[in-house]
């Protein structure tokens, strides 16, 4: 979901919510208070039809005994009106805790939407990945410490270009220590496959990274190695033409990028590649759509809250 549909999406979210709430809650509170007012009738006969009752069942047993006065109609019908005055508190107070987790979690809604598109594009980049260009520095094929292959270095600066990893960490934050928000636990729970999508791709690709580091480790020492047996053997040759001729070879080596060329075509091929990506992603397939359910499951739930 691009920025301009999560905008349009917010603002259509907004005007519904508007038009159900605000005017649907001002009539539902206007009701209230008509009932309140209304009941003023039925609990002033109640109150005059109990002050006869019990003026005419012990008025006579009173006047040899201790008896409570019966409660006068004004402090009755203030007790009535502080009781309805403290039911319309409490549901007011409680409405507006409703309507801040209701808000809270169209905003982490709009957090996971956008961490949906970003995971979409870090999915798509990685099942192309051999096409996709990003800067990051070579490792020297002289170099036979290699603890990164390029291949490794490239997934990492697609990564850190889309920012996967810190915009998942700010949403698990805001989702599950800053605020609370309806459905909460469907929150959670969308959050949590999201980071567990990452983290599951993440762990295959560094056993990946080590499993063929190794192989470009042990091609680029082979090399070395016969480079050196080459000179070691040109070395002990007697003096002569055929010595002179194996070192001008050695020399022309040294100059011809060719060899370069294809070596490095060698260790390209021993990365890792568009089909070990393809491969992992297969695998991991069914945390992504998992998340994704999560999220439309979300959706459709704040949706239905709003009608």
């Amino acid at each position: 979901m691009s920025t301009i549909q999560l905008n349009i999406f917010l603002i259509c979210n907004r005007l519904r919510y508007d038009v159900v709430h605000k005017f649907g809650g001002c009539m539902n509170i206007r009701n209230k208070i008509y009932i309140s007012v209304g009941l003023v009738l039925p609990v002033t006969l109640i109150y005059y039809l109990t002050y006869v009752s019990v003026d005419k069942l012990f008025s006579k047993w009173c006047k040899t005994n201790y008896c409570f006065e019966f409660p006068p109609y004004t402090d009755t019908l203030a007790i009535y009106v502080a009781v309805v005055g403290l039911y319309f508190v409490v549901h007011s107070l409680d409405a507006w805790k409703h309507q801040d987790k209701y808000q809270t979690a169209k905003i982490n809604l709009v957090k996971l939407h956008e961490i949906s598109s970003i995971l979409l594009t870090f999915k798509n980049k990685l099942s192309d990945f051999d096409k996709v260009y990003v800067k990051y520095y070579l490792n020297s094929t002289s170099d036979n410490e290699i603890t990164q292959t390029n291949s490794f270095k490239k997934y990492e600066e697609i990564k850190s270009i889309l920012k996967i990893e810190d915009k998942i960490e700010e949403c698990d934050l805001d989702i599950n220590t800053k605020s609370i928000n309806l459905f909460q636990s469907d929150f959670e729970s969308c959050i949590s496959l999201a980071k567990k999508y990452i983290h599951e791709i993440d762990k295959e690709v560094i056993n990946l990274n080590n499993e063929k580091r190794v192989r470009i480790n042990n091609r680029i020492t082979k090399k070395e190695d016969d480079k050196k047996a080459k000179e070691e053997k040109v070395k002990n040759m007697s003096e002569g033409t055929f010595k002179m001729l194996a070192m001008a070879s050695l020399r022309a080596e040294r100059i011809s990028s060719s060899e370069d060329t294809t070596f490095f075509s060698d260790l390209i091929k021993l990365d890792i590649n568009t089909e070990d990506f393809n491969k992992i992603l297969e695998a991991k397939n069914n945390e992504f759509i998992k998340f994704i359910d999560t999220l439309e499951n979300i959706q459709d739930k704040i949706n239905d809250h709003l009608s």
